[in-house]
């Protein structure tokens, strides 16, 4: 639930509150049934005495054409607002599940409070609990703790899947991705920092990531395709051709200590009004790119420097295959180095984070990104 979105987590408690109010319900008319003296004096239905009050503001001319099924139907419905407004709270100021019997307790004994401590007494439709028996005391306040224990249940199951789908997404669009979850990279602007933290500005949110000294902070200069030497780690993004050769636009050469970093070869997804191609490392790519890591093979180059127009062509190979790339004249080079320039509130910047077992994000290396 903590990396769900306001809107989303405040429908996942809703949807909660619903669905527990659903099944609170037959559990007072059975317990009711069941044992009489445990049903508490209320007066008349709160959703009635609601539906009356409301009734009551309007205009005879407009009162005596409701219906008395659009009556009921509105009692019922202010019922289940009442679940959708607790599980919904809940939802807002837990951002993070935790324990569901705790948490499910709490919410139940405030839900319970809130009406039989404050609102029916207050309008008389109830009187205080210490006017009643306490077998008239104890029975809501078990049955709220049922509604609950249900509430956070789901409402924390829902938030599961969607941080299941939300990373899977993150995956697709770069803001938050990685080959496992454990090892997360977060994208975005430097909302804020201190010695020990720092919180990224994503497109899915603010991300809080704790920092582990020291904190290795790379930049990119500019380079050539001299630079690619033999066995030199690097990523470049290709574009496929007609006659099916992958022609890079862009190549980016990887310090030792960012050896391995996204191995592979994937489809990169198109950022929204970009108008040209990106790597992995430079925060975007238009749509058809093929990001490709690895290490390039030296009894493949043709040439380390370009020459001719035809330029170069050289293999990179991965864990699990290998890529052949045409290389054109032109083609951008740069090289990741490690910097001395701190990181400041606004920088554009690639977070190569570990997601420790508690799900928060620790992290000792940062890469700037593009302005």
């Amino acid at each position: 639930m903590d990396r769900q979105s306001t809107p989303a987590r405040l429908a996942a408690g809703a949807a909660a509150g619903v669905v527990a109010t659903m099944v609170l319900e037959p559990i007072r008319t059975a317990t009711a049934s069941r044992f009489p003296s445990s049903k508490p004096p209320i007066r008349q239905e709160p959703g009635e005495f609601m539906i009356e009050r409301i009734e009551r503001a309007l205009p005879s001319s407009i009162r005596t054409r409701i219906p008395e099924g659009a009556e009921k139907l509105g009692a019922k419905s202010l019922a289940l607002g009442y679940g959708i407004t607790f599980g919904a709270a809940y939802a807002l100021v837990r951002r993070k599940p935790g324990n569901i019997l705790v948490e499910g307790t709490a919410l139940g004994l405030a839900t319970w409070a809130a009406g039989y401590l404050g609102w029916l007494p207050a309008t008389k439709l109830m009187p205080p609990v210490t006017q009643q028996k306490p077998q008239q005391i104890a029975a809501p306040i078990a049955q709220h703790i049922v509604f609950g224990i249900v509430a956070v249940a789901l409402a924390s199951l829902v938030a599961c899947g969607g941080n299941s789908q939300s990373n899977r997404g993150d995956t697709a669009s770069g803001t938050v991705a990685s080959a496992a979850d454990t090892t997360p990279t977060v994208r975005g602007t430097v909302a804020s920092l201190s010695n020990n933290s720092l919180v990224v500005a994503s497109d899915k949110g603010n991300v809080t990531v704790k920092l582990n000294t020291p904190v290795e902070v790379y930049d990119r200069q500019p380079a050539t395709l001299a630079d690619v030497k033999d066995n030199t780690f690097i990523g470049v993004t290709t574009v496929k051709q007609p006659d099916g050769t992958e022609q890079a636009t862009e190549i980016h050469i990887f310090p030792d200590a960012l050896r391995g970093l996204g191995e592979g070869s994937r489809m990169m997804t198109a950022t929204a009004g970009s108008g040209s191609s990106a790597s992995r490392m430079t925060n975007g790519a238009v749509s058809g790119s093929r990001m490709t890591n690895g290490t390039a093979t030296p009894s493949r180059m043709s040439n380390g420097n370009v020459s001719g127009v035809n330029g170069s062509t050289f293999v990179v190979q991965y864990s699990g295959g290998s890529q052949k790339v045409v290389v054109p004249p032109n083609t951008p080079v740069t090289e990741i180095k490690a910097t001395s320039t701190p990181l400041a509130q606004g920088d554009r910047v690639v977070v190569l984070a570990k997601r420790d077992a508690d799900g928060s994000l620790t992290a000792n290396r940062v890469l700037l990104s593009q302005k």
